[in-house]
Order: structure tokens, then sequence, then C-alpha cells
């Protein structure tokens, strides 16, 4: 069942993850090294301020809106309704405020509201898609906003004059188009329900929890940059963020298999179906290390051409010693929030999830302040991935507490053999530069990988391979 619903979404992480190169391709060309940090700060403050206004309202989307009881249904429909129009006057608010301050960042911020609040009413049906189990759908609208926002950012960048505000009318604008179809949708079918503030408190109870501790992974990422802009300006704080993007395709590896495999596992634990549960957490894990960690790897080793094809001049160098130490901090806060993390979700231990996390940041931070104004970037990304490696190991021991999940260290220690091999083979190819060093090692890591994981067998390669090799073989023959 995972793996139909990994199939079924891979084209919308290959998208986001091309989106996402594109963006950096496209932005730190279009934008001066200055204009691009600047950028990277008001995304990472949008961010943080729809996650404490609004997550908490997308979780309980997707715990509670697809109940089996149909009055508890409608409860939950009426009281997203009433959040949804108490944050459209908040917001309302706020943009007006945004288009009077003055200085080029007050349309920015009036763009960035708007494009908060209509990505909240799409999110809504989002989550109740993915909760009822309606993958395809949910993908398709995902690809749709994704392509959208990308384009319209990109047009308005070229050819206006709204300059770091641009990308934010682009998303704003995607976020419309979707929103005019969802929110009908998802909220008619409360029309004249009585607003049930229990039902609310139900919400706060169960997502402020988790949207606290999304707010504080990205309130440590936003001070990390506002410590970066302070210390080494701006362009410090765009090298992070470059580099932060580079690695993004780490984090939608996750992304694409904790989002498959959440909705399975939500089921089982609500039949009572541990054992199974467990061999579900077990197969997601296994699914995202063999994949992550080489992945991880492969974009420390290709840092410099990498960073060469796809940023600007003028921050190349520095990304490319940065990267690395954001892929280490990507491949663990991956298998940590999108896989151990399930079971914070599963048993509502969403206050502990989010005290472990806090014991996290604080370390981060604290090695932030340290390390940072030293050595800039680096440093900050040297922090992250301290940050990142104690959530892991913090995760992984509640999680065998919370519902018994230990995973197979021996398949661990195969991968670790196949990506060793694969490093080793990546660092003996010749060094040309840009797109050219970057294909060529890129496929000889791939190919080794591929190789020595057939050879050691994880995830039973052998045996899967010799299952297709007869329909392949008959398929020849009828073929001829």
């Amino acid at each position: 069942m995972i793996a139909n619903r990994l199939l079924t979404q891979a084209p919308l992480q290959i998208v986001q993850a091309f989106i996402g190169f594109a963006t950096l391709w496209a932005f730190t060309r279009l934008m001066t090294p200055a204009d691009y940090g600047a950028y990277t700060l008001l995304v990472s403050v949008s961010m943080l301020a729809h996650t404490v206004a609004f997550t908490w309202a997308e979780a309980a989307a997707f715990r509670y809106s697809t109940t089996d009881d149909a009055n508890a249904k409608l409860k939950s429909l009426a009281a997203l309704r009433t959040v949804a129009i108490t944050g459209a006057a908040i917001v309302a608010f706020i943009a007006l405020l945004g288009f009077w301050v003055s200085g080029k960042y007050g349309a920015a911020i009036a763009f960035t509201a708007a494009a908060a609040y209509l990505r909240f009413l799409t999110r809504l049906a989002r989550e109740t898609e993915r909760a009822s189990q309606q993958t395809s759908r949910y993908v398709i609208n995902e690809l749709n906003i994704t392509i959208d926002r990308f384009g319209i950012g990109v047009f308005l960048l070229r050819f206006t004059q709204l300059g770091v505000a641009a990308p934010f009318a682009g998303l704003a604008i995607a976020s419309a188009i979707l929103a005019m179809r969802d929110t009908p949708r998802l909220l008619a079918p409360a029309k004249g329900a009585a607003t049930d503030l229990e039902t609310i408190m139900s919400f706060a109870r169960y997502g402020v929890p988790l949207a606290a501790t999304l707010a504080l992974d990205l309130g440590v990422q936003t001070a990390t940059r506002l410590i970066l802009a302070i210390t080494h300006g701006e362009t410090a704080a765009g090298v992070y963020a470059a580099a932060y993007g580079l690695a993004r395709p780490l984090d939608l590896l996750c992304i694409w298999i904790g989002l498959s495999a959440g909705p399975v596992l939500l089921e089982a634990f609500r039949a009572r179906r541990m054992d199974r549960v467990r061999a579900i957490s077990q197969n997601a894990f296994l699914s995202l290390v063999a994949i992550a960690i080489p992945a991880a790897a492969g974009l420390a080793l290709v840092a410099a051409p990498l960073s060469e094809a796809m940023i600007g001049a003028g921050l190349r160098d520095a990304v490319s010693q940065t990267l690395p130490w954001l892929a280490l901090a990507g491949l663990c806060n991956g298998v940590a929030l999108h896989i151990f993390s399930e079971s914070f979700q599963l048993t509502e231990k969403t206050l502990w999830r989010a005290a472990l996390l806090i014991c996290a940041a604080i370390l981060q931070l604290t090695l932030t302040c340290i390390l940072t104004p030293l050595y800039g970037p680096q440093g900050a990304a040297i922090a992250a991935a301290a940050g990142a490696a104690m959530t892991l190991a913090l995760f992984a021991i509640s999680s065998f507490r919370l519902i018994g999940f230990t995973p197979e260290f021996s398949s661990l220690a195969k991968i670790a053999c196949a990506t060793a091999a694969m490093a080793y083979a990546v660092m003996l190819a010749p060094q040309s530069g840009g797109i050219g060093e970057l294909i060529v090692k890129s496929a000889i890591g791939a190919c080794v990988y591929a190789l020595v994981a057939f050879v050691l067998d994880i995830g039973a390669a052998r045996t899967k391979c010799a299952a297709l090799l007869p329909a392949a073989f008959r398929l020849t023959q009828s073929k001829a």
C-alpha cells in the first residue's frame, strides 16, 4: 500500500525538487546577492508567521475532519469555517498595514500576509484529502500550486518593478486561484451548522503543540539568518538560504515517504494493530534511509559542481562550503520529523514532542551564537547539523518507548557500506568543474550504490529483481 502511494506522489516530489532548483537558479540571477538575502529573510519570517497562525488548524483538519461520525465531522467543518473567517479578518488588517509601511518591503509584507492566508485555505483542503486517502487529488492540486507560484513569481520578478515582493505576489495569486475552488467544496457541507467552541478547543489541544514545534524549528532558522545578516550582512544570509535550498530535495524525499506512510499508520493505530504499526514504520524507515543516506552523501560530494551549476556567481563559493553540513542536517531532521515523529502524533503526545524539540533548539541556537560570528554561514550550518542530530537521537528513543519501534541495524549497516563504496568511487572521479562534473559524479555514484545494494541485498533487492526477470523474459518472448 505504501509503495503505491509512493509511486502516486513521486511526480509531486520530482516537480517540487525541480522547481526548488529552478527557483535558486532564477532568483540568484534575477536578484542581487543582497536582495536575495533580504528575500530569504522575508521567506523565513512569513513561514514562521504562517505556522504560528494556521498550522494548528491544518494539523487538526488531518486528524479530525474525516471521522466516520457524521455529527463530529459536521462540528469539525464548522469549527474550521470559524477559524478561516477569523483568520481572514486578521490577515486583511496586516496586509493593509503592509501597504502603509514605507520602504521597499511594504508591498512584500502585504503580499506575504495575503499569500499566508490563501495558502492556509488550500492547505485545509489538502489535509482533508490526505486524511481520506485521496492521494491522486492531493498530488494534482499541489502540483498546480507549485508550478503556478513559480511561473507567476518569475514573470513578475522579470517584467515588473515589484522586486523582492514579486515571489510573494506569485504565491498569493496561485493560492487565490486554487482557494476559489477548494473553499466552497471544503466548507459548504457545514453551511448553517453552529460553531462548537469545544471542537475548536480540541483542535487547539492537538494542533497547537505540533504548530509550536514547527514554529520552534522555523524560529531557529529565522534567528540563524538574522544573526548572519547582523554579523556578516544580508549576503551571508543569502548564502545560507541558497545552500539550504540545494539541500531541500532531501526534505522532499522524507516528506514523500512520510506522507505516504502517515495515513496507513493512522488507520492501523486506530484499529489497535500495534504489530502492523511497527511493521509499517519499519518499512517506511528503511525505504527512507536507503534513499536519503546516499542522497545526503552525494550532495556533500558534489557540492562544488552543483553550486557552480545552480547558484549565481556572487554566492556559489560560500554555498559549496556550507552545503555538506546542511545535507547532514537535512538527513537527520528528515528521518526524525517524518518517521520517528509519527509516534507522537499517533499517541497524541505532541506536548512531549515539543519539549524534546526545545532541547535541540537550545543546543542549535547556542552553537549558532558561538560559531556564526567566527565562521559565517558554515558555522551556522555546523550548528544546524548538531541540533538535527540531537533531535534524531531523542525522537528515536521516544519512538521506541511510545510504540515499540526499533530500526533494523543490520540493514542500516548494509546501507552504510553501500554509501561508503559510492563515496569512494565519486572521490576518484575527475574534477572537470560545472555541469559536466556534476553529471559524471552523479552517474558514477548512482551506479556504484545500486550495484553494492544489489550485492548486499538491501531491501531484498536481489529477490525483487529475481521476481521481475521471468516477467521480463516472457515479455521479450511475446514481442519476438
